[in-house]
């Protein structure tokens, strides 16, 4: 990644005066050196950890309705009846993310717990285009319980730092103990504010590090291809975006932020988070 100087040291340039007499007593005096203007030193903080954080203990932060949605058929018995309910996802008081589901078959939830793998997923159920990468975060099993009133309780695995944003986990997702076809699935309706309303890539055309191709549908850019040698720091100022908004815009570059890969998209349009 380019990163700007600590500052740029402006030479003194002496110009001769061709064809002027001067005395012995009359000498100019020397230009004095200007003084270089120093620049903000960047941050220490890796770029990941520069990304929003909205989460509060005690949130609310999404709902959701687990539906049991067409599949392919699958040959176990489990399959025939996954779980299905209203969810809510919180902060707990310790200010991990869990997911809470009321199940329509309340005595279901402990069977829930053995028989089936619950994800949290990128992937979309409400007719909207999937992001550019798909992901997937597990709800911790081990770590669920089962509350006095039939409320099933699953953490979120993971200390990710683009957590503190996870708008672009777009559904929970159930399947046969991690295998087979996705069974029941409940889009999420998010109630976090954006980090950066209005948020919009402007091209500003190709420059050094930044030569690879933007893909515009209906007047808005959607993504980005790279090029062989550009760079996050690059890329993002020819959008006319920071590094950390490219970053927020592309969730599953937080463990890589630096490597931009050769023909591989990424995202550029917030609606496509």
């Amino acid at each position: 990644m380019i990163r700007m100087g600590a500052g740029r040291v402006a030479a003194a340039i002496i110009v001769g005066l061709a064809g002027m007499t001067l005395s012995a007593c009359s000498l100019l005096p020397a230009q004095a050196a200007k003084t270089p203007t120093p620049t903000a030193t960047p941050s220490a903080v890796p770029l990941a950890q520069q990304l929003p954080q909205l989460l509060k203990k005690g949130q609310t932060i999404g709902t959701g309705d687990l539906q049991i949605i067409d599949h392919e058929p699958f040959d176990d018995p489990r399959a025939q009846h996954p779980p299905t309910g209203k969810l809510t996802i919180v902060v707990n008081s310790s200010g991990q993310v869990e997911v809470r589901l009321r199940l329509d078959d309340p005595a279901a939830a402990a069977t829930a717990i053995a028989d089936y793998a619950i994800v949290l997923s990128t992937a979309r159920h409400d007719g909207l285009p999937d992001p550019i990468e798909h992901l997937q975060f597990g709800l911790v099993s081990d770590l669920a319980s089962v509350t006095a009133d039939g409320e099933l309780v699953l953490p979120l695995g993971g200390d990710e730092v683009m957590f503190g944003d996870p708008t672009f986990l777009h559904s929970v997702e159930v399947n046969v103990a991690g295998e087979g076809p996705v069974l029941a699935a409940a889009p999420i309706a998010w109630t976090l504010p954006s980090p950066y309303p209005g948020l919009t890539a402007v091209d500003h055309g190709v420059a050094t590090f930044a030569h690879g191709q933007a893909t515009v549908q209906d007047g808005v850019i959607t993504d980005y291809v790279p090029n062989p040698y550009d760079t996050v720091y690059m890329v993002a100022r020819r959008f006319g975006i920071t590094e950390v908004q490219l970053l927020w815009l592309n969730p599953w570059m937080a463990g890589d932020p630096d490597q931009l890969k050769y023909g591989v998209p990424i995202n550029l349009a917030a609606s496509r988070r």
